[in-house]
C-alpha cells in the first residue's frame, strides 16, 4: 500500500466521529495541571537533594527494606540477564534471528514519539542510571541491550500527553507528518493511542509479523484478544511498557494483622494457597475482611483514622468488576456491519453485573471498608487489613511510614470457581506501542520499528519487569521461589487492556467500566442507571465501531 492510497483510505474516516468528543477545555485543564504538577516536582526534587546529603547509605537501606541490587563498579546494572520475571513452566522463548537482521539493517536510527509517562519508560541517561534507581538502571540497560542486539540506535521524542491531551497530540502527529517528518515507533498514553488508531495513524502490526510474535512471554496471554480489531492489532503492552506494569491492578494485604489477630480467620499462607487453588474469589474476599473494623480514634463512628478490612476508591473499584469479568464493550471481529464490530456488552447492564454491584456495594457502605481516594498511602499506617489499588502504589509502602509493614500480594479475586482465570485490569494510565503508518509503504522501516518493540519486550521481561519487583519488594530476593513472585507473574499474565478504556476518550470521559466501579464503591443502586446507560452511549459506541470498521478497509488483514 503506498501512502497515497493510505491517505485515499483514511480520508474516508470521518474525522467528525472522533474529534467532536475531543474537548478543548479538558485540554486546556491538563495543560494547567501539568503546569502544577512540574512546579510540585521542582520543589519535591529541591528537598530531595537536600535530604540526599543528610542520608548515609545504611539509611538507605533501612528505609528499603535491607535487599536492593548495587551499581558494580564496572557501571552496568546488577540485574540478572537468565532468571526474567516469567512463569516457570514458560516454554523456552528466543528472539527472530537478530544475526540475520543486523546483517540487513544496523547501523539505522529508529525514531520513537514517546509520551512524559507516570512512570520512568522511555530514554534514561547514563548519568540518571548510577543514580541508585534499580528501575531507571534497568530501563538504560535494556535500551543499551536492544541498540546493540539489533544494531540500531534509539532516538526519543518525548511530548506532553496524559488524559485530555489526545488532541493536541494528534495535531502534532499530522502536522509532524505534512513536513515529511516521520515516526517509526509511536508509544503514547493509551486513550491517545486509541485516538491515533481511529485516525489511521497507526499500522497495524500482523504486517511485520516475521519480527513480532504475539505469542512470546513478554505480552499478556490476552493481548491477542483484547487487540484485535477486524484481524489487525493496532497496539501492544507488556512488559515492554514499565507503566503497563505499574499501572496494573492488585490485591494488597497486612500479613502482619494476619499473624497476630486468629479472629480473622485466614493466614497469608491460606491466602496464597487459595490463589493457587484457582479459590480466590469475591466471595472469599469479603469473608477476609468483611467483619474487621478497629475504631481507632473512638468516636464510634466510620472515619478515615480507623482500621478497616478493606480500602479503596471509585475508579479503582473497577478493577474489582472487571476482575469478575464485566467487560463493557464486545469486539466482533466477524461482524460484517459497521455498527456491530463494537458494542455494549449485556453483561456490563445485566442482572447479574447489578447484583454484583449491589453485593459490593454493601460492603463498602459498613463499617468494615472505605472509600477513600488515598488507600494506598493510609493503608501504609498498618491498620488495615487490605487495599485494592495499583501495583505503583505499593510504594507508598515502601516509604519511610510504611517501610516495617510485612505486605503480600494477590490479584483481583475471580467471580466464583468456575471462572476459568483471573483477569488483572490495567489502568487507562499506561502506555501502549505501535508502528506510524508513516512507514506504510516501507518495509524495511516497519520491519525495523517492529524489531525494536519485539526486542525491548524480550529485554524488558529480564530487566525492567525485574527490577520493579525487586523495587516494590525489596525484602524478598526475585531469584528465590516466593509466594508475592509468583502472583506478580500471575498479575502480569493476566493483565488486560480493554477496548472500552483505549477509545473511552472517542465516546465520553467516564463511559468506562468506572461507572460501576463508582456505583460499587459508593454503594448506589446500579440498576437504575443501567437502562439510561442503553440509550446514552449506543450512538457514541456505534459512531467508534464505524470508524474501526471503515479502518478496517483501509487496512485489510495481512499475511505480509
Amino acid at each position: 500500500m503506498t501512502k497515497e492510497n493510505l491517505r485515499d483510505a483514511i480520508g474516508n474516516i470521518s474525522e467528525k466521529n472522533i474529534e467532536r468528543f475531543l474537548r478543548k477545555d479538558d485540554i486546556l485543564k491538563q495543560k494547567v495541571k501539568k503546569q502544577k504538577k512540574s512546579i510540585k516536582e521542582v520543589a519535591l526534587r529541591a528537598v530531595a537533594a537536600c535530604l540526599c546529603l543528610l542520608i548515609i547509605g545504611g539509611s538507605v537501606f533501612l528505609i528499603h527494606g535491607g535487599y536492593k541490587h548495587s551499581i558494580p563498579s564496572d557501571g552496568t546494572t546488577d540485574i540478572g540477564t537468565t532468571d526474567a520475571i516469567t512463569s516457570p513452566d514458560s516454554e523456552s522463548y528466543t528472539l527472530f534471528d537478530t544475526e540475520a537482521f543486523r546483517s540487513k539493517y544496523s547501523g539505522g536510527a529508529v525514531n520513537i514519539l514517546c509520551w512524559d509517562s507516570t512512570m520512568p519508560e522511555f530514554e534514561i541517561s547514563a548519568e540518571e542510571s548510577q543514580s541508585g534507581d534499580i528501575v531507571k538502571e534497568a530501563i538504560y540497560k535494556r535500551n543499551a541491550s536492544t541498540e546493540k542486539e539489533l544494531g540500531i540506535s534509539l532516538i526519543f521524542n518525548q511530548q506532553d500527553d496524559d488524559s485530555g491531551m489526545a488532541a493536541s497530540i494528534l495535531q502534532y502527529v499530522k502536522t509532524q507528518l505534512a513536513e515529511e517528518k516521520t515516526f517509526d515507533v509511536i508509544s503514547l498514553y493509551s486513550r491517545t493511542v486509541g485516538v491515533l488508531t481511529m485516525q489511521g495513524l497507526l499500522l497495524p502490526l500482523n504486517y511485520t509479523k516475521e519480527y513480532l510474535n504475539l505469542d512470546n512471554p513478554w505480552y499478556p496471554k490476552s493481548i491477542k484478544k483484547d487487540t484485535s480489531i477486524k484481524g489487525n492489532t493496532y497496539y501492544v503492552a507488556g512488559d515492554v511498557s514499565t507503566n503497563v506494569i505499574y499501572s496494573t491492578y492488585a490485591f494488597i494485604f497486612n500479613k502482619d494483622i494476619l499473624s497476630e489477630d486468629p479472629s480473622v480467620g485466614y493466614t497469608a499462607d491460606s491466602l496464597y494457597t487459595l490463589v493457587k487453588e484457582q479459590k480466590w474469589t469475591v466471595e472469599e474476599m469479603y469473608k477476609l475482611v468483611g467483619s474487621y473494623w478497629k475504631d481507632l480514634d473512638g468516636d464510634e463512628k466510620k472515619s478515615r483514622s480507623d482500621g478497616f478490612g478493606f480500602r479503596s476508591y471509585n475508579y479503582h473499584m473497577d478493577a474489582l468488576c472487571f476482575g469478575v469479568g464485566f467487560d463493557m464493550l464486545v469486539i466482533d471481529n466477524d461482524a460484517t456491519e459497521s455498527d456491530m464490530l463494537l458494542t455494549l456488552s449485556p453483561d456490563y447492564t445485566g442482572q447479574r453485573a447489578i447484583d454484583f454491584v449491589d453485593y459490593i456495594g454493601k460492603l463498602m457502605t459498613s463499617n468494615t471498608a472505605l472509600n477513600d481516594e488515598s488507600c494506598a498511602k493510609n493503608f501504609s499506617a498498618g491498620n488495615d487489613i487490605s487495599f485494592l489499588s495499583r501495583i505503583r502504589d505499593i510504594e507508598k509502602l515502601t516509604s519511610t511510614e510504611g517501610q516495617n509493614m510485612d505486605y503480600g500480594l494477590l490479584p483481583a479475586p475471580k467471580y466464583d470457581t468456575t471462572q476459568p482465570e483471573y483477569r488483572s485490569y490495567v489502568g487507562a494510565d499506561c502506555s501502549l506501542w505501535g508502528i506510524s503508518s508513516s512507514q506504510a509503504d516501507d518495509y524495511d522501516r516497519k520491519a525495523m520499528s517492529a524489531a525494536v518493540i519485539e526486542t525491548m519486550g524480550y529485554y524488558s521481561m529480564q530487566y525492567t519487569t525485574t527490577a520493579i519487583f525487586n523495587d516494590l519488594f525489596p525484602n524478598q530476593n526475585v531469584y528465590d521461589n516466593t509466594n508475592d513472585k509468583d502472583n506478580f507473574i500471575l498479575i502480569k499474565e493476566t493483565s488486560s487492556i480493554g477496548a472500552d478504556r483505549i477509545f473511552i476518550r472517542t465516546m465520553s470521559f467516564y463511559i468506562g467500566g468506572e461507572i460501576m466501579g463508582t456505583y460499587a464503591a459508593k454503594g448506589t443502586d446500579y440498576g437504575k442507571y443501567t437502562s439510561s446507560l442503553k440509550a446514552h452511549y449506543r450512538q457514541a459506541i456505534e459512531n467508534v465501531s464505524k470508524t474501526l470498521f471503515e479502518l478496517s478497509k483501509a487496512f485489510p488483514p495481512s499475511d505480509e
